[in-house]
């Protein structure tokens, strides 16, 4: 992990005003927030990426579906606010 946005819906979920819907918590306790996130696969290749929970982690688990390819020119910080569908 290079970063992890912090918004409205990580907000919710950690005080415990999401129980249904795209900012539900999902998974057994304990939970790690974070739903965007920027770092590199395995494989080396820096990417921007949703997840619905634990981008707050060191490592996160992101399905390749849910993985941008980001250019070493763009800042994490420039990228986060792109990476999650509403």
């Amino acid at each position: 992990m290079e970063a992890a946005g912090v918004n409205v819906g990580d907000i919710k979920q950690i005080a415990g005003e999401h129980t249904d819907g795209p900012y539900a918590p999902q998974g057994p306790l304990p939970r790690v927030p974070g739903m965007e996130v920027v770092g590199r696969t395995a494989a080396g290749r820096r990417v921007l990426g949703c997840v619905r929970q634990g981008g707050y982690a060191a490592q996160t688990v992101v399905a390749d579906r849910d993985l941008v390819e980001m250019p070493e020119g763009v800042s994490a910080g420039e990228a986060l606010p792109f990476s999650c569908k509403g």
